[in-house]
């Protein structure tokens, strides 16, 4: 059990970008109270599966506090901002708010609820309630490294597209971006072209990854499906100017929080050693 004074739950944090409310978890470094430091800052989706087993997707969580702990020695560390997906649209409010296009995808989801077909489109509002809304609350309430070199965002399927079109839409605010087992499929064509397209004027840092078992049982072969769309960004990903990629293909990795518990220090070595 994290202690409350590491460990702060703020209920009904408004997002006045999409009309709503939503809980957001903030994780302190063990050494926070001790140090007067300040902390770089890593804003992550799908806050539920981050830090605590008992209210996470499968009991399965990317055991954050215990990595974060085991990296950083001494007074060192960062703050991680956990950002709860939403329970609108029947449960679907994830699928509109991680991406900034409506869903496009080249197959049929069989056992899926059908009006996911009409999700997505969200995403560019998500950004900014990111970067205008939540980073100025959390740099007012805690001790931060406000500036964007100490600023990242991440996340995991859907959370990982998004904090890539995070990272290339507002590289005023994100220096780095953690995109672990990116979801493309979701509309991989406008992704495509947005990244062809998008001129970056300030250096940002990728951590991307994937396993070659990203299956979720959806009757559709996703661990392909997964694999081809992360190796098809990665390479568009090489050729921008102001942009370093570190991509990564886990052999055997499922598409689950342990997997990306497991990668996870990866991604704090590429980005804070």
């Amino acid at each position: 059990m994290l202690s409350t004074d590491r460990y702060h739950i703020i209920n009904n944090f408004t997002m006045p970008q999409l009309g709503r409310e939503r809980i957001v978890r903030v994780l302190l470094p063990k050494g926070y109270h001790q140090s007067g430091r300040d902390y770089p800052v890593i804003y992550m989706h799908d806050g539920q599966n981050l830090f605590d087993p008992a209210i996470s997707y499968g009991g399965e969580t990317w055991q954050i506090p215990q990595n974060v702990d085991q990296f950083f020695a001494g007074e060192e560390g960062v703050i991680v901002v956990g950002i709860d997906n939403g329970a609108e649209y029947g449960g679907l409010c994830r699928m509109y708010e991680y991406s900034p296009w409506k869903m496009d995808q080249s197959f049929d989801l069989p056992d899926w609820d059908t009006s996911v077909y009409q999700s997505g489109g969200q995403g560019s509002d998500y950004i900014a309630f990111i970067a205008d809304t939540l980073k100025p609350y959390i740099d007012t309430h805690y001790r931060t490294l406000p500036g964007r070199l100490d600023t990242s965002i991440a996340g995991s399927s859907m959370g990982g597209f998004i904090s890539l079109y995070g990272v290339m839409e507002r590289p005023d605010v994100f220096a780095k971006a953690g995109v672990f087992s990116p979801a493309f499929w979701f509309n991989q064509p406008e992704m495509l072209n947005y990244l062809n397209h998008r001129q970056l004027d300030q250096d940002v840092l990728v951590y991307m990854d994937i396993g070659t078992e990203e299956s979720s049982s959806r009757g559709v072969n996703f661990e392909q499906i997964y694999l081809e769309g992360a190796n098809t960004m990665s390479a568009v990903l090489k050729t921008k100017p102001h942009l370093r990629l570190h991509y990564a293909v886990d052999e055997g990795a499922r598409h689950t929080e342990s997997a990306w518990a497991k990668r996870f220090p990866d991604m704090l070595n590429l980005f804070f050693k």
